[in-house]
């Protein structure tokens, strides 16, 4: 674990920056340790209180500057899971297919009914055509 220098918060030994005030602990340097006084081996230790009081400041932890003993820089929030691709390409296919079953059903309905008809009129437009052609191609 890692200390912070401006803070004093312990974080992870590869964090780039502080989890609790967010400095950068690769440019900041550790401030000067003092040397501390020996403590006298007379006086006794006394046990930490069982109450300890609430923060003076009862402001909103989201509006506490930076500086206050009781700011924590929140954790970032877990990525959302990736959006679900739409199968568009599956509602084109399937609209195709049923545009194509669609023109069949109506061409059939059209063929045993008034088709009839047109399709002998082509069929001897055609046939017309074609045995002209084939005596101007004789003829040459």
């Amino acid at each position: 674990m890692i200390a912070c220098p401006n803070c004093g918060a312990s974080n992870q030994p590869d964090s780039r920056f502080c989890e609790n005030c967010g400095a950068d602990l690769r440019s900041l340097s550790a401030p000067p340790s003092e040397p501390s006084a020996p403590e006298p081996v007379d006086q006794p230790t006394t046990p930490p209180p069982s109450f300890v009081p609430p923060p003076g400041d009862t402001r909103a932890p989201w509006e506490l500057p930076p500086t206050a003993p009781d700011w924590r820089m929140s954790s970032l929030p877990g990525e959302p899971p990736p959006p679900r691709g739409r199968r568009t390409w599956l509602w084109i296919l399937l609209g195709l297919i049923g545009a194509i079953i669609i023109c069949c059903c109506a061409f059939t309905v059209w063929a045993s009914t008034a088709g009839e008809h047109t399709v002998e009129r082509w069929a001897t437009q055609i046939n017309d055509y074609l045995t002209e052609e084939s005596g101007t191609r004789e003829a040459k």
